[in-house]
């Protein structure tokens, strides 16, 4: 009864508007310059037609409040159909035939592309209603106007929640067409500024049937990190998610992120199908404030929706942030058209053949720069708040409210601020332009999936029930690394060694996980490797063994590949896993720990016998320690070597000076002088000295 009464209402006063606006007209002054300004959508969509309406409304209402303006927007509405093409077309036929002044339009990054393309050729300002930002637009199309949330500022806010929870892993979950590709980028660079891991990243396709999709969260469901951001568009989020449920991924554990785009766009209201399969989940939306300014414009246009749509449910659906900013858009448009009409004329002139066979012969537009130099100026306090350009970007100084699907939709945990902080209030200061937190970070007690209120830990810490599959590489030249033995009696492996010793210290020390596994030789029924080990890197990558534990050195070809851990001896030896998995970054900092207390280097020394042998022949563990004793033979040899060696020398030369050697040695004659020269004699002959002692100077 009451929605039949408030539809009444709203009725009639969609009646009255118009007399009141007829009214209104009677005081606008009979030579208003009319000025053209094209509107290209998807009216096919319900977005294009919600646009559509926010759009007519804007200049509306402008004009009713602003009877005595000298200008008047002429809309001209095109339907793109969601053609990128079929939109340039569209500015073409409106640039030929209604010189128009400036674009409205371009929901897709695509057609916003093309738009800002032949924009910047013709020089008219063209306003992006594209939820994506590309970096580059303002620099390479001047001429274009965006007014989507920049994508760092969300990026960050999202991997700040996934910091504040202290998870450590994510897999993100986005669309594979540009408009939810650009995102990703910005949210890769977020992640890591705070040491956040990307697991894995899952790219779905709006054309992907039902069992394309439970495929994919199947394989999303076998990895042990249980913590997703979602980047998807409505329609493919509310299928998405139904299926998630049906696998049981909206569950006691799981913790499920939604990008601002996917929950802007995603309509909860009255879709309790996607609601029921949504329980729990968290994710961002643009905080508008409410005003009664506000609310007199949801009303009218739900009315409006109501009466065009025919249908009860476009009454109750809810309006994006998105919508009511284009409300703001349309209305500075008409704000700048009148304030740079007093500086030059922007009526229509003679129609110019427009070809775009020929870029070079199009003309370009009088009067565009100046239009959007008045846009740019803008400053005034729209429906969504203070409505400003800096440096040829929308800024929103609100907050990003973070919400909690319950029930039939969402409720307010808190909001992320523009200065980098988590809170449950916001105020405003005196001048009604500025917000600011009231607390640090505090955020509403959250109902994860599943109806727990218990944090999740972001991980399966049964490792999904599954005994992970462990590769042992033989290597019989280093038993002490590695050792494989097959009891013949009770036909048993047994598989020792200094690395499965530290891998099963170090699997002890994990608090977070209950880790089960097998060891399984890398090895063939007679003994030997199955193959080389990048070959068992490959096994690793294409998911037939979950890790390996050996003699695997560590390389910058193989980390493509697999995850290693930190090196546990100076052989650059470390654990190896396939991509992605939440226990290397564990196991990597349980070896740093063994390291640190001494414990790693105690049992290196144990299977090493303080010193590195290495043995030829002998497999066996009977290895002595080396001694000085040990080298008693070695020195020997060297000695008796060298002694020889010096006394062939000798002899040579003695041989070859003997006369000299029998005249200094006549006993008569032999003093200490002599003994002194052939001491020099012979320093001097066995370096080469050029300079030559003569007996005759001896005295």
């Amino acid at each position: 009864m009451n929605q039949v009464l408030v539809c009444f209402v709203m009725l009639l006063l969609s009646f009255l508007d118009p007399l009141f606006a007829e009214t209104n007209k009677t005081h606008q002054k009979s030579v208003a310059e009319e000025i053209d300004v094209g509107v290209i959508l998807d009216m096919g969509s319900w977005e294009g037609r919600i646009l559509q309406s926010c759009i007519s409304m804007a200049i509306s209402d402008f004009y009713n409040i602003h009877g005595y303006s000298k200008t008047r927007i002429v809309i001209h509405i095109r339907d793109s159909k969601g053609e990128p093409l079929r939109a340039l077309s569209s500015v073409v036929d409106l640039v030929q035939n209604f010189k128009v002044r400036a674009i409205i339009g371009g929901q897709t990054s695509m057609e916003a592309k093309f738009l800002a393309e032949l924009g910047n050729k013709i020089e008219i300002p063209v306003i992006s209603l594209s939820a994506t930002t590309t970096t580059s637009s303002l620099h390479k199309y001047p001429y274009a106007v965006e007014i989507s949330q920049e994508e760092s500022s969300q990026a960050t806010a999202i991997s700040a929640i996934v910091k504040e929870f202290k998870w450590r892993d994510v897999i993100i979950v986005h669309e594979d067409i540009d408009d939810w590709t650009y995102f990703i980028p910005h949210l890769a660079d977020a992640l890591q500024e705070k040491s956040i891991h990307i697991a894995y990243k899952s790219s779905l396709s709006a054309s992907y049937n039902d069992i394309r999709i439970t495929e994919e969260l199947h394989r999303l469901k076998a990895f042990q990190q249980r913590v997703f951001i979602v980047h998807l568009s409505p329609s493919l989020t509310s299928r998405f998610f139904k299926a998630a449920k049906k696998l049981g991924m909206i569950s006691k554990g799981y913790v499920w992120i939604m990008t601002l785009n996917t929950m802007d766009h995603l309509n909860l209201a009255g879709s309790s199908s996607v609601t029921d399969s949504m329980q729990g989940v968290i994710g961002l939306k643009s905080y508008i404030p409410s005003t009664d300014g506000l609310h007199n414009f949801t009303s009218r246009l739900r009315m409006k929706l109501f009466l065009s749509e025919h249908n009860m449910k476009a009454y109750d659906r809810e309006l994006s942030a998105f919508c009511i900013r284009a409300y703001d858009v349309a209305w500075g448009l008409a704000e700048a058209i009148e304030r740079v009409s007093s500086k030059i004329s922007l009526s229509r002139k003679p129609n110019n053949k427009l070809n775009l066979m020929d870029l070079d012969s199009i003309t370009t537009s009088t009067g565009g720069s100046m239009l959007l130099k008045e846009i740019f100026q803008l400053k005034f306090r729209g429906l969504s708040g203070d409505f400003q350009f800096i440096n040829g970007k929308l800024i929103s100084i609100n907050a990003f409210e973070i919400v909690n699907v319950i029930g039939k939709s969402y409720r307010r945990l808190g909001f992320w601020t523009s200065e980098g902080k988590f809170t449950r209030e916001l105020y405003s200061s005196d001048s009604g332009r500025h917000l600011s937190s009231t607390t640090n970070h505090n955020l509403e007690d959250i109902i994860w999936p599943g109806g727990s209120a218990a944090i999740p830990k972001g991980y399966d810490t049964k490792m999904s029930g599954k005994k992970l599959r462990i590769a042992v590489p033989r290597n019989d030249g280093f038993p002490e690394l590695v050792k494989i033995d097959r009891n013949l009696q009770t036909n048993a492996t047994i598989i020792s060694g200094f690395c499965i010793e530290v891998f099963k210290t170090v699997i002890t020390m994990l608090e977070d996980y209950e880790v089960d596994y097998d060891f399984i030789p890398f090895a063939t029924a007679n003994g030997e490797n199955k193959s080389s080990y990048s070959e068992l890197i490959d096994h690793i990558y294409l998911q037939d063994y979950d890790a390996a534990v050996g003699d695997i050195t560590i390389s910058e070809n193989r980390s493509l590949y697999v995850d290693f851990t930190l090196p546990f001896s100076d052989l650059g030896v470390g654990m190896v896993f396939r991509k992605g998995s939440p226990l290397v970054p564990e196991m990597s900092r349980a070896i740093a720990k063994l390291r640190e207390d001494g414990r790693l280097s105690e049992m290196e020394n144990e299977w090493f016998r303080r010193q590195s042998v290495v043995t030829f022949g002998d497999t066996s563990n009977n290895v002595n320690p080396l001694t000085i004793d040990s080298f008693r033979g070695l020195f020997l040899i060297t000695g008796v070597s060298s002694t020889f060696a010096i006394a062939i020398l000798y002899s040579f030369w003695i041989y070859k000076n003997w006369h000299f050697v029998r005249n200094c040695f006549y006993v008569k004659e032999f003093n200490l002088g002599r003994l002194r020269f052939i001491k020099e004699y012979l320093y001097r002959k066995m370096f080469r000295t050029a300079n030559v002692i003569q007996p005759e100077q001896i005295t």
